[in-house]
């Protein structure tokens, strides 16, 4: 499932704000992009949907939802602008 959306981990998000992040619902406009900000400040995400990562989760029979693992899986290439530490890898 979604990990990451709209640069929020989804494990903290009320069901407001996943309502809202589900129908794309921004009135003030679509949200910045956490990741690009040490680079663009001021960018929003430019992607339909806003997941940035995923991660595994685990459904139980009483309908709730747990997170299963910690591993966040990036499957959006901004997501790798976080305070511009790709520079430092590929320096490494």
């Amino acid at each position: 499932g979604v990990g990451e959306w709209y640069g929020k981990l989804v494990a903290g998000l009320d069901a407001a704000t996943l309502t809202k992040f589900a129908h794309e619902n921004f009135p003030e406009g679509r949200p910045l992009c956490p990741f690009l900000q040490a680079a663009y400040p001021g960018q929003i995400c430019n992607k339909a949907g806003g997941v940035c990562t995923i991660r595994q989760h685990r459904y139980h029979t009483d309908n709730s939802v747990t997170v299963a693992g910690s591993r966040l899986i990036t499957i959006c290439p901004n997501r790798f602008w976080d305070q511009n530490k790709i520079f430092g890898w590929i320096g490494q």
